[in-house]
């Protein structure tokens, strides 16, 4: 009977240690896929920090282009305002000119001038037009 008891202590001893050694194996291996889990997810971290100042850079460019189109609007409105002055200054001069070839001849002169000035307006605008155009693509492009 003795030995009995013995023998099923050491069976006892023997299962235990194997359960012991199984617990061991398991928590080393949930222990390496934690280390790797943790290696995974600083990488993310450091890819979407990343990816977070690419944004911010393309952000940035993209309040620039905003700013010169803006500048360029600014600029495009202030040669319209000149220019219809300057339409208004011709038709005025246009009437009084008309008492005399010499002014007339002036009036020519200033409107041809203002007509040019008009296509470098409208080339200008075109100019606007196709940034405005490039910006809209960069952002659909996002």
């Amino acid at each position: 009977v003795r030995e009995q008891q013995l023998e099923r202590r050491q069976a006892d001893i023997e299962a235990a240690e194997d359960r012991t050694r199984r617990a061991e194996r398991e928590l080393e291996q949930k222990r390496l896929d934690l280390e790797s889990n943790v290696e995974r997810m600083k990488r993310c971290e450091l890819e979407l920090q990343n990816r977070e100042h690419a944004m911010e850079a393309l952000e940035q460019r993209m309040r620039m282009q905003e700013g010169e189109l803006e500048r360029r609007r600014l600029a495009i409105d202030d040669g319209a305002d000149i220019l219809a002055q300057r339409e208004a200054d011709v038709e005025r001069r246009r009437r009084d000119v008309e008492l005399g070839d010499e002014r007339n001849k002036q009036l020519e002169l200033e409107t041809e001038r203002v007509r040019l000035r008009h296509l470098e307006l409208q080339r200008r605008q075109a100019d606007v037009a196709a940034a405005e155009e490039k910006l809209r693509l960069q952002e659909v492009g996002l």
